[in-house]
């Protein structure tokens, strides 16, 4: 769901798995018969920094998992003599897979999963061999063809992932014995082309086999019908986002049965009476976010539709004959957020309907008759968001099976004693939240006697009756969230609900809780009271013999000071306890004491300066202990006792110059002390023995001396970066055997020692980088493993040939830059043949011999700017046929060299004095797909070099001294997705048809060019026609945000940016054309507006997900009228207007009444549009730190306060400031508010990107 959820929960992974014998940073799982079979059933290796493929064990291996590496390419000796049976190779950084890499699995490799990389074509010659493959994941790379020779796989391959790559057109071969279409897979049955460029599907080209095609984000703009008629064992076809505009009416020639058609997102108005002529039965069909107005009748005659999403259009009428032909068998009917007034007689005619949705309307009443004819069915019900002022009960009279109601926010004022009955019993989910129900009483819920889920959230609850809860005994989840305005809990609303499991009282204002207040809950497993007034827990809160069940407690942002000893004792369920953001000052002993299962606990964000002796004690199971941001100065490992398991301890962020030790039953595997205040390297390392990743990185560390680790014989991460070493002794890293990464960058180092490395033979990755080395003595690397080494921002004026020799079968990246390097020859790079990736860049190279590259025939990286080169550039390329990035910017260029280089895909040449280009230079380009030319001084458009580049992706033409964009400016470009078209300010002529051509371009950058005549008309025209477009970056050179996006209303856009340092003012209708988009963030930055109108993004009210981002402006106040038009009334609709969240950072805001309304928008957004009381920890810590860092100037204390945690005496502003912003006439100061741009959806389930330290 989101990247930063997954740092610690990895961290977890891999403490919990047996480490490999031969590389301890992944885990293996060994068959039981091992020694006999020599077979592992897994080795993962999870973002572990490779540059070199990992020498794992020869033999067979069930599951191999290499993710988040910076590995560039599988050779041909990277997995010989490993016989796999699945691979996984994703999220890293593939470029090239050697023909042979697959040879010793050709007989077993049955899946493998390459995506997230960066391969331009299918692997063909690498699988050519291998003859049982049957799942292949490529999602994610940069393929353009499906073309080749498909070989073994035509027979065994069952699944196919090529997703977002490039590929813009399925064919069919010419011969049909053709190996390299996808047709000739015979077994395929499972094809996902998801977020291609694909415009056209010919009859035949895809294999007969399949059974679920997924072709959603594609160009697609006429419905398939030849591709279905081919597959007769289709059976889920997905079609979302993209541009279909009419359902054929059509009659297949044998009938079909396919059980999903989804055809959402796209433009869709009506259907045609009787689709496909009763030859084609579809169980489920999603409609959504289309451009439906009124369902006709007989729309869904003859499809046999059991299931329909109408979600997210503008419908306003349903005919009554409209389910015509499914009114008996309809089972499933989706309405949410539509234009609806009145519940539809067509719905009324259903008889089957279990699942009905009608959320997000414009309902002000249900009529008794609307459940009549499915009442007999129906299980769930949603009314959410609509106008009803009571809950429909004389419609739900007689509904016995509903089990799951919805009504949530509504403007129901009061819950009637009859409400329920007759009905009630069968109700399992009831959701209230979001109304403006002010009491409860004894007798309105006594007829739910079945319920299990509660939410009552965002109410104004002022009374709650103490028998209100009794007759829930079944109940598992209740949510009382922003409802209670009452210093103390009410502990007796809660007796006699012995089932309850999840009790959720966040975000209220309680300040006391008696001791008495849970105890008649002894199944409770989660309970949530983040974000109350909090100052004590009372030690005898919890009880062993009543909570033995509660496993999760969030107490975090509370006004906690300290925890009495044995508050916790004994709570054997216990697995996580947060309590971050309060105001603890100490621990004392026995503070987490005798809790078996505990696992993690959060204790960030406080003011600890005293963890005394055994605060942590018993406690077998602890993972992660997080003390960061607190006053630590010292730290002693006695604080910890009997904590055996492997554990993570981040004491980050403190003021830490002091950790000492005994010997003691501490297992440290992770230890964080970055950002303190260490000079050396602590005492406390010398009986951390079990101690694997180290953080020492930001102290104010001076020297590293004799056996300064000599005890950490298991350690293979050590970071340094960022201190003041400036003496490193000769045996500093003694003893580290299995040190694999160090970093020392950022220091004050003279002198490497060429002994420094002799006891580090399995060093792979050192990082020397911004010290003061002028010299490496020749042998300091010699014996190690060394894969990538960082040399740059040094003094060095030679290349260190003689030490680097040393690494020639193992280095595979060498960064030299921002060096005093003057020369390089043959002979400087003579014995490392092996290098992938050089960075000589922002040197003082001049002369470049042809055959300096001569031993580097491997090389795919070479960046060489920023240096005055001089060289023949023809030959100096020769000997590097295998480069796929080339930087050459800033190097002086006038005239463009020929580039000899076949396989060359990134080329920059930008901040080059390039007039004009010869059209040779490039002719031998043609797998080039990023070109970067900006900041030259080209006079035009070099239309001439598109007929040879006609892979190009990427272009960049900003700051320029084009003078024109006309029609044929980039015509030839079929491949083209992103356009840098900004800072041109000698343009005097714009054709939006030069862009409009461009069918698969899905980003723009450019700018306004309002003195060229007819611009605003030639403007209109490409964002009216250029339905394609995805991302639109525009640089307003005018003071006003006007009419320029009165043409935009492409619903396809999911990012608008908006810079401009003129602009002072936004029209309130600026963005009244943005309204249908599913998803868009909208940015505006870089301005000097001071002020937003009233009403600017209310259109955007019907937008799925929104995300805005107003930083750096000149912002002085912000109030929730800018939002929802009215102010007064944004707390009826909450925070789902802006569900992505804000983002203000580097605006003028002070600390004062004005800011009370956005303190209570974002301690609501983190509970109502992310649910971070449900999402997994490190989600909701990551939400909780994100709302805390939007900040005001609070001019009182002179520094930045939270406005999410403001001071109490803002928290007495008036009502009113909780749904306004007052004017703030004081003196402005500069401050930072942050508020994190939101969850981003994705459409494809096969990968996720991984993040981890």
């Amino acid at each position: 769901m989101c990247l930063f959820s997954i740092e610690v929960v990895v961290l977890c992974d891999v403490l919990e798995s047996n480490s490999c014998i031969f590389n301890p940073m992944c885990s293996c799982s060994e068959d039981q018969n091992y020694l006999k079979t020599r077979s592992m059933h897994s080795i993962t290796c999870l973002s572990t920094q490779y540059y070199k493929f990992p020498n794992v064990p020869k033999g067979h291996i069930s599951q191999l998992e290499v993710v988040g590496s910076e590995i560039s390419t599988l050779e041909s000796d990277s997995l010989v003599g490993c016989q796999l049976q699945a691979f996984v190779f994703s999220n890293n950084y593939l470029q090239h897979i050697s023909e042979k890499a697959f040879s010793s699995s050709w007989k077993n490799l049955t899946s493998l999963d390459l995506s997230y990389n960066y391969l331009d074509n299918t692997p063909f010659p690498a699988l050519k061999e291998v003859k049982q493959l049957q799942w292949l994941n490529l999602h994610k790379n940069q393929i353009s063809s499906v073309s080749g020779d498909w070989s073994e796989m035509r027979f065994s391959l069952t699944t196919l992932f090529l997703g977002e790559n490039d590929i813009p057109e399925l064919t069919d071969s010419a011969t049909p014995s053709s190996h390299e279409d996808l047709r000739q897979l015979t077994t395929l049955i499972w094809l996902n082309l998801d977020g291609n460029r694909i415009h056209k599907i010919h009859k035949h080209a895809l294999p007969t086999t399949l059974q679920t095609v997924s072709l959603s984000y594609n160009l697609i703009d006429h419905f398939p019908l030849d591709i279905i008629s081919t597959m007769p064992q289709l059976q889920w076809l997905y079609l979302r986002g993209n541009y279909i505009k009419t359902i054929p009416q059509h009659t297949f020639s044998k009938r079909l049965w396919i059980q999903k058609i989804d055809l959402s997102e796209n433009y869709l108005k009506f259907l045609p009476t009787i689709p496909f002529n009763n030859s084609i039965y579809i169980k489920d069909l999603n409609l959504a976010l289309n451009d439906f107005i009124t369902i006709a009748p007989n729309s869904f005659s003859g499809l046999e539709c059991r299931r329909i999403i109408l979600s997210y259009n503008q419908i306003e009428k349903i005919e009554d004959d409209a389910f015509q032909g499914i009114s008996e068998i309809l089972e499933y009917l989706d309405l949410n957020h539509n234009r609806l007034t009145t519940i539809p007689s067509a719905i009324t005619q259903l008889t089957s309907i279990k699942y009905l949705y009608l959320s997000f309307n414009y309902l002000n009443e249900f009529p008794e008759e609307t459940l009549e004819s499915f009442k007999d069915s129906l299980k769930a019900l949603s009314l959410s968001g609509n106008h009803l002022s009571k809950i429909p009960s004389s419609a739900l009279r007689n509904c016995s099976k509903i089990t799951y109601l919805n009504i949530g926010f509504n403007q129901i004022h009061k819950i009637y004693e009859d409400d329920f009955i007759d009905w009630g019993n069968s109700i399992q989910t009831l959701i209230l939240n979001n109304n403006r129900i002010s009491h409860l009483s004894n007798e309105m819920l006594i007829y739910l006697t079945d319920l299990k889920e509660l939410s009552l959230s965002f109410n104004p609850l002022r009374n709650i009756e103490r028998n209100t809860f009794l007759n829930l005994t079944k109940l598992v989840s209740l949510e009382l969230s922003h409802i209670f305005d009452r210093d103390d809990l009410p502990f007796d609303f809660f007796q006699n609900l012995e089932n309850l499991q999840i009790l959720s009282l966040d975000h209220n204002n309680f300040h006391e809780i008696k001791p008495e207040s849970f105890d008649f809950l002894p199944q409770l497993t989660y309970l949530n009271l983040e974000y109350n007034k909090i100052s004590v827990i009372p030690f005898d809160l919890f009880k062993s013999d009543v909570h033995s069940k509660l496993t999760n407690l969030r107490l975090s942002n509370n006004e906690i000071s300290h925890i009495e000893s044995r508050t916790f004792e004994s709570l054997d369920g216990m697995i996580e306890i947060i309590m971050s953001e309060n105001k603890i000052r100490y621990l004392q002993a026995e503070s987490f004491r005798n809790m078996s299962d505990l696992s993690r606990v959060i204790l960030s964000n406080n003011l600890i300066s005293h963890i005394s002796s055994g605060a942590f004690s018993n406690l077998p199971s602890l993972r992660v202990l997080d003390l960061q941001y607190n006053q630590l100065t010292k730290i002693s490992f006695k604080s910890f006792l009997h904590t055996t398991m492997p554990l993570y301890l981040n004491l980050s962020f403190n003021t830490l110059s002091s950790c000492v030790s005994d010997k003691s039953s501490l297992r440290l595997e992770v230890l964080d002390l970055r950002y303190n205040s260490f000079t050396v390297i602590p005492q406390c390392l010398q009986h951390a023995e079990f101690l694997k990743k180290l953080y020492l990185n930001s102290n104010s560390i001076l020297s590293l001396e004799y056996r300064d680790f000599m005890s950490l014989f298991l350690l293979n991460t050590l970071d340094l970066n960022r201190n003041q070493i400036s003496v490193l002794d000769k045996n500093a890293f003694f003893g580290l055997k299995d040190l694999q990464v160090l970093d020392l960058s950022k220091n004050m180092i003279s002198h490497i020692h060429s002994t420094q490395f002799i006891e580090n033979r399995k060093l792979r990755v050192l990082n020397l980088s911004r010290n003061s080395l002028n010299y490496l003595p020749r042998g300091a690397f010699n014996n190690t493993l060394l894969e990538f080494v960082d040399l740059s921002y040094n003094a060095f004026s030679n290349v260190p040939s003689s030490t680097l020799v040393d690494t020639g079968l193992t280095l595979r990246h060498l960064s030299l830059q921002s060096n005093n390097l003057e020369h390089i020859d043959i002979t400087t790079f003579p014995d490392i043949s092996f290098l992938y990736h050089l960075n000589l860049s922002k040197n003082k190279l001049t002369i470049l011999p042809d055959n300096v590259f001569t031993s580097l025939n491997l090389l795919q990286h070479l960046d060489l700017s920023s240096n005055p080169l001089r060289a023949n550039f023809k030959e100096l390329f020769h000997y590097a046929q295998n480069l796929k990035y080339l930087n050459l910017a800033n190097t002086g260029i006038t005239l463009t060299p020929n580039f000899p280089l076949p396989n060359l895909v990134h080329l920059n040449l930008s901040m080059n004095g390039i007039e004009s280009i010869n059209k040779n230079s490039m002719s031998k380009l043609s797998r080039l797909k990023y070109l970067d030319l900006s900041n030259c001084r080209l006079n035009y458009v070099p239309s001439h070099l598109w007929p040879y580049l006609t892979s190009l992706k990427y272009l960049d033409l900003s700051y320029n001294h084009i003078k024109e964009l006309t029609v044929d400016s980039f015509y030839g470009l079929k491949s083209l997705q992103v356009l840098n078209i900004q800072h041109l300010k000698r343009l005097t002529r714009f054709e939006g048809k030069a862009l409009t051509q461009l069918r698969i371009l899905s980003e723009i950058r450019m700018q306004t060019w309002p003195n060229i005549e007819h611009f605003y008309e030639e403007m209109c025209y490409l964002f009216s026609h250029a339905n394609q477009l995805r991302i639109l970056s525009i640089n307003i050179i005018e003071h006003i945000v006007e009419d320029q996006f009165s043409c935009l209303t492409n619903r396809k856009i999911t990012r608008l940016e908006i810079t401009g340092r003129n602009i002072q003012i936004v029209d309130k209708h600026a963005f009244a054309k943005i309204t249908k988009n599913p998803s868009l963030t909208i940015k505006i930055s870089g301005t000097q507006i001071a002020e937003l109108p009233s009403g600017l993004f209310v259109h955007m009210k019907k937008i799925q997900y929104l995300s805005i981002d107003l930083s750096n402006n000149m912002l002085s106040s912000l109030g929730p009228e800018t939002f929802y038009g009215n102010s007064t009334t944004w707390d009826d609709i909450g925070t789902t207007l802006i569900s992505g969240g804000l983002r203000l950072s580097g605006n003028r805001f002070r600390c004062g009444c004005h800011l009370a309304w956005l303190g209570h928008w974002l301690r609501r957004w983190t509970r109502e549009s992310l649910q971070a009381h449900s999402v997994p920890l490190e989600s909701s810590l990551k939400v909780h730190r994100a709302a805390k860092e939007a900040t005001c100037w609070d001019s009182t204390s002179e520094r930045h306060v939270p406005i999410v945690k403001l001071p109490s005496m803002y928290m007495s502003c008036p009502a009113s400031a909780l749904s306004s912003g007052c004017s703030n006439n004081g003196r402005e100061s500069k401050s930072v508010i942050l508020v994190l741009v939101g969850l981003a959806m994705t459409y494809f389930s096969t990968n996720l990107r991984i993040v981890c330290y």
